[in-house]
C-alpha cells in the first residue's frame, strides 16, 4: 500500500520533462506483472496532472500521451489528465475532460470516462451531482462508465 502511494509521487519528483516522467512510470521495477501494472496505473494517473498543466488542451494531452507512451498505457494517461482537469476545475461546465475522452481511441474510452466520473465524485461525493455530470457525456454508450468510480488504490 505504501509503495503505491510513493509511486504516485514519482512524476512530480522526476523533473519537468514529461517524456522522462512518463517513461519513469513505465519503468517501475516490480517482478509481479499484476502489481507492476497497478503501480504503472497509479503513476500515470498522477502524471496526468503534469501532462494537463504542460499541454493546456485536450488535444495536447492526447498527443503527449500517444507520443511518449506505448499504446497499452494511453488509457491511464488520459484517465489521469481527465481526473486532474476536474479536480482543478470542478465546475460542471468544464469541457476539457469530456474532450479528452472524445478524442481517445474506442478501446480507451471506458477507462477515460471512468476517470471522468471518479474526478467528479472526488470533488462532490454526491451521486446526484455525478448523475447530472455524467448526463453531459455526448457518447452515450459510455455514460455508464462515468458512474464506475474507478480510482487506483
Amino acid at each position: 500500500k505504501i509503495k503505491g502511494q510513493c509511486i504516485g509521487q514519482l512524476p512530480g519528483r522526476t523533473g519537468p520533462a514529461l517524456q522522462e516522467q512518463l517513461q519513469n512510470c513505465t519503468n517501475i521495477p516490480e517482478d509481479d506483472p499484476k502489481n507492476k501494472l497497478n503501480l504503472i496505473h497509479r503513476c500515470l494517473n498522477s502524471a496526468g496532472n503534469n501532462v494537463l498543466v504542460e499541454t493546456k488542451s485536450a488535444e495536447g494531452v492526447v498527443d503527449t500521451c500517444r507520443k511518449y507512451l506505448d499504446q497499452k498505457y494511453w488509457k491511464y494517461c488520459y484517465e489521469g489528465a481527465v481526473r486532474y482537469s476536474i479536480l482543478r476545475n470542478p465546475l460542471l461546465n468544464n469541457s476539457v475532460p469530456f474532450q479528452i475522452c472524445e478524442l481517445a481511441e474506442k478501446e480507451n474510452k471506458p477507462t477515460c470516462y471512468k476517470g471522468l466520473g471518479a474526478g467528479n465524485y472526488e470533488n462532490y461525493f454526491s451521486m446526484e451531482i455525478l448523475k447530472d455530470f455524467c448526463a453531459l457525456v455526448k457518447e452515450k454508450e459510455y455514460s455508464q462508465d462515468c458512474f464506475a468510480l474507478s480510482i487506483p488504490d
